[in-house]
């Protein structure tokens, strides 16, 4: 069955019109998240204001060939989740220092320590080569 152009650009206009016409109500309209904090190893022992949904970002200097990483150590805040981790640096370079980018999202409200230690993850007896903590402040 063929439809006339006339009919399709009667349809596609009343759509369009429709969904011009068509608005969110503000009590329905997303919050929006303000953009991601980041902190770095001269942040250590300072406080963070997060709101709940935002991103933190801390960036800590790390050493991969010496299979080191950072990591979320224990005792630390239930108020963030842990995203993920990427290096950002001078991996071509062999021994070569890098930065560490860990992620983290505010799930909760509340105020809690992040702590995160440098070591070989299958070295489980051997205490951290470094340690960083700082404190999160989290609001709705």
């Amino acid at each position: 069955m063929r439809l006339s152009r006339n009919f399709i650009g009667a349809m596609i206009g009343g759509l369009a019109g429709f969904a011009l016409s068509t608005q969110i109500p503000a009590s329905h309209a997303m919050a929006r998240v303000p953009d991601a904090a980041t902190a770095s190893a001269q942040d250590a022992g300072k406080t963070v204001s997060l709101k709940v949904g935002q991103t933190l970002e801390v960036r800590l200097r790390s050493q991969p060939g010496t299979g080191a990483i950072w990591s979320v150590a224990p005792g630390s805040t239930n108020l963030l989740k842990y995203e993920g981790a990427k290096s950002e640096g001078a991996a071509n370079i062999p021994g070569g220092f890098e930065t560490e980018v860990l992620t983290f999202t505010a799930t909760g409200a509340g105020k809690g320590p992040l702590k995160l230690e440098y070591s070989r993850p299958w070295e489980e007896t051997v205490p951290p080569e470094k340690t960083f903590s700082l404190t999160v402040d989290v609001s709705r």
